[in-house]
């Protein structure tokens, strides 16, 4: 009988990296590993490693730049090969209240719409909120787009008396400020 070790190596060589692994879908399990029984074991343990990680964020303070944000984000987003866009909406001393997907694009662009983040927040009574989304080319540095979409959302959440906290953008395992950015430039 294999060590645990060993599986844990087989497995790892067999996707390539941890990444590739981690972001496999359902069919490329079954392609891989074979057993429904031991699919199903991994899927849950995935399900299990996300919940766990995003429960850190719950009931606490969101802050840009917490490292358990990090790991969540990175874990949930970090090697997609499209982009996702998603939504931290916080009340008004930034206690996170809820997270939302709002839009998923192509490889390189994602459509974020101003009206809907607003809709969200208000439909939350929220009052502030945080943005994510990445870049699956693995580089976090944000877009002119990026920056220019940031500025029209944070004019129209401060008309309503909302905050954006921040725009992350994730690149494979790092992350940068859209704000960071926009500073430097201002």
């Amino acid at each position: 009988m294999d060590k645990p070790s060993d599986t844990a190596a087989s497995i790892l060589r067999q996707f390539g990296s941890i990444a590739a692994f981690t972001c496999s879908g359902e069919s490329e399990f079954r392609r891989i590993l074979g057993q429904d029984d031991v699919v199903k074991i991994v899927l849950a343990t995935r399900d299990l490693i996300e919940a766990g990680l995003r429960e850190q964020l719950d009931r606490t303070i969101l802050a840009p730049d917490d490292p358990a944000l990090h790991r969540y984000l990175v874990r949930r987003i970090g090697h997609l090969r499209h982009e996702v866009l998603l939504a931290f909406f916080c009340d008004e001393a930034g206690g996170f209240i809820a997270e939302e997907t709002l839009a998923s694009g192509v490889q390189d662009s994602v459509a974020i719409s101003a009206r809907v983040v607003v809709q969200k927040a208000m439909a939350l009574d929220a009052r502030s909120f945080l943005l994510v989304h990445n870049h699956p080319s693995g580089t976090p540095v944000p877009s002119a787009q990026d920056e220019r979409e940031t500025r029209a959302i944070q004019a129209l959440a401060q008309k309503l008396e909302l905050r954006l906290i921040d725009h992350l953008v994730v690149g494979g395992t790092q992350i940068r400020s859209v704000f960071e950015r926009i500073s430097r430039d201002d």
